[in-house]
């Protein structure tokens, strides 16, 4: 959710484009040389966010890694919009992007 999000616009991505791990590296390192304050008042990062978006972003790396990915595309939606979307589909008695996915 809101860690993808703001390394995307950080980057300065258009909505559809994809976010590369390049990218993605790029910005960790960028906004890693701030201290945290400086990422609070300069770059206008949340402090929840100030202090969890590098781990995040070396989580990201790490499993776009594993997964032998090079890019990923930002949906601009979060984890609740995704379970709420689910759960409607499920009670439509329709398939789900996840139950699509697994078989």
């Amino acid at each position: 959710g809101g860690n993808i999000n703001r390394l995307f616009k950080e980057n300065g991505n258009k909505f559809g484009e994809p976010l590369t791990a390049a990218d993605i590296g790029r910005q960790r390192e960028r906004i890693a040389a701030y201290s945290f304050e400086d990422r609070v008042n300069l770059l206008r990062l949340r402090p929840d966010r100030a202090d969890v978006i590098i781990p995040a972003a070396d989580i990201f790396l790490r499993i776009m890694e594993l997964a032998g990915i090079q890019e990923v595309f930002v949906p601009k939606v979060g984890l609740a919009d995704g379970i709420v979307y689910d759960l409607y589909m499920r009670r439509k008695g329709r398939l789900t992007y996840a139950d699509k996915a697994v078989g």
